[in-house]
């Protein structure tokens, strides 16, 4: 009999299908289905023309005590922290962004280039709970973030691990950036993000990431992206002008991302809304140019809405999907990367709530073709949390994603009519030479048992499911393999600068 693996296509396919089931990592999906462009001309020139008229008559203010002047330097118009840029100026600057941007692991085989039809994904970032194993939503802590790195370096579906996976609030908000780049560097051999809360948390991660790949490396190729957030509407202020200004000079990408919340921080109008994205993240990749001419940039759009009920974010409502493909169309014809955010949920636990809310999230950035995906695995509560169990369900999600944006087959109809002509009607297939060595897509975590199976079994929901396959793969995790002398380095580093840091005498 063949064998499952046996499929078409030789070694490749075999290898396909083997990343299907096992956690043999899987690159970066390729988007074979054509991008999906929602405006016509007209209209996708309209938006454009609304972001480069805010930019010219209103302006956006970098408060930074050298930004507006090196702003000034270019051409731009300049009223104190009010920066007024025109729209020739603005594109003339991105010009030199470039349309590909690699990343370059720790181990070779897991560098990820990001542009053009693919998709790579990192977990969720930024929560400061923990929706635990015993269902308790805790405050995070550091063994929470080893835990979803172990996590997320297991995931077959995340190329990019770290971020601020979990906030380690058990550790010195002076020392956290050191954790949230370190023990992602010891924990796994995947590209990684860099921390922006200030000069020293950006310095400290160039300066980590020069001790892993050398400093001329560095120079010359990027390690790692850094998350810079323009702070909705119309201003990037001095902590993260400062970050922006270190990792450009170091040639380290940064992903310039408004925060968007419709009614809020933008006018209730979608076209609105993504007018201003582009405005600001736009300035935002430009001065990147100023600053390093070729730095790697990425565009960044978090699109989200709020209840007027009640003020609270949306995820999963109609507006993000076509913000996202709105932006993705305009990112597109610019010629950038750009990232997105993932399997957004505002449900407390993983339930129904968070399970389409999640789904639907992913429509606009998937047919828009965005290159990043942060947010991808575990979000619960809007952000403020992060669920062991949502965290391996929404691998999984992303892993189907990888079936459903390829084109289907063709080269095995003559194979197919065969099949057909042999089985005749009334007939079944079960047994028949090409079901056994082709298979539908059958998700792990999912039940499809008899009812009677599933209550012999214990009667376990999706929630418990994820629980059980995030214990077994915490338990199963293996760190990859790492120079003995450059862990120690690490942990030297990390070691030296905690006792700078809480002395005071330290450089910034």
């Amino acid at each position: 009999m063949d064998s499952p693996t046996s499929r078409r296509g030789g070694a490749a396919n075999r290898r396909e299908a083997l990343a299907r089931r096992g956690n043999v990592q899987r690159p970066a999906l390729q988007n074979e289905l054509p991008a999906y462009s929602i405006l016509n001309d007209e209209r996708s020139e309209r938006v454009l023309e609304l972001a480069f008229t805010i930019l010219e008559k209103i302006g956006i203010e970098f408060r930074h005590p050298e930004a507006p002047r090196i702003w000034r330097g270019v051409g731009a118009d300049v009223d104190g922290a009010r920066v007024r840029i025109k729209r020739d100026l603005l594109l003339k600057l991105i010009e030199t962004v470039p349309s590909e941007i690699t990343l370059n692991a720790r181990n070779p085989e897991r560098t990820v280039t990001l542009g053009g039809p693919r998709t790579a994904f990192s977990g969720s970032y930024g929560a400061p709970h923990v929706l635990d194993f015993d269902n308790v939503r805790k405050s995070s802590t550091l063994e929470h973030l080893r835990n979803f790195a172990k996590l997320a370096h297991q995931a077959k579906t995340i190329q990019i691990n770290g971020g601020v996976l979990a906030e380690p609030q058990d550790v010195d908000v002076r020392l956290r950036h050191l954790y949230l780049v370190g023990e992602p560097l010891l924990l796994s051999d995947k590209p990684y993000m860099g921390a922006v809360t200030s000069r020293t948390a950006a310095n400290d991660t160039v300066k980590l990431s020069q001790l892993v790949f050398g400093e001329e490396f560095v120079d010359t190729n990027t390690v790692v992206g850094s998350l810079v957030n323009c702070n909705t509407p119309l201003v990037w202020d001095e902590t993260m002008v400062n970050a922006l200004e270190i990792y450009s000079r170091a040639n380290q990408a940064v992903i310039c991302t408004p925060f968007i919340m419709g009614g809020a921080s933008s006018p209730v109008s979608t076209v609105g809304a993504c007018a201003m994205i582009i405005a600001e993240a736009l300035t935002g990749m430009a001065y990147s140019q100023i600053i390093r001419k070729g730095a790697p940039a990425i565009f960044g759009c978090v699109a989200q809405t709020i209840s007027m009920k009640s003020g609270a974010p949306l995820q999963g409502s109609p507006e993000p999907v076509l913000m996202n493909l709105i932006v993705g169309q305009i990112v597109r014809k610019l010629g950038l990367v750009w990232r997105a955010s993932g399997l957004w949920s505002t449900a407390k636990v993983p339930d129904m709530q968070a399970g389409y809310e999640s789904i639907m999230s992913t429509w606009g950035y998937m047919l828009a073709q965005a290159n990043w995906i942060i947010h991808s695995a575990g979000m619960v509560e809007g952000g403020l949390a992060i669920s062991y169990s949502k965290f391996v369900q929404d691998v999984e999600q992303i892993d189907i994603l990888y079936e459903i944006f390829k084109q289907p087959k063709f080269d095995d109809l003559d194979e197919v009519l065969e099949t057909l002509i042999k089985v005749g009607p009334g007939g079944h297939f079960l047994g028949e030479a090409h079901t056994r060595k082709n298979a539908f897509y059958i998700p792990e975590l999912s039940d499809a048992n008899s009812y009677e199976q599933w209550r012999d079994e214990g009667r376990r929901d999706a929630h418990q499911v994820g629980l059980d396959r995030a214990r077994k793969q915490l338990d199963e995790y293996q760190a990859p393999p790492i120079d003995d002398g450059l862990r120690d380095s690490i942990g030297d580093f990390m070691a030296r600068r905690s006792r700078e840091i809480l002395s005071g005498d330290f450089e910034q």
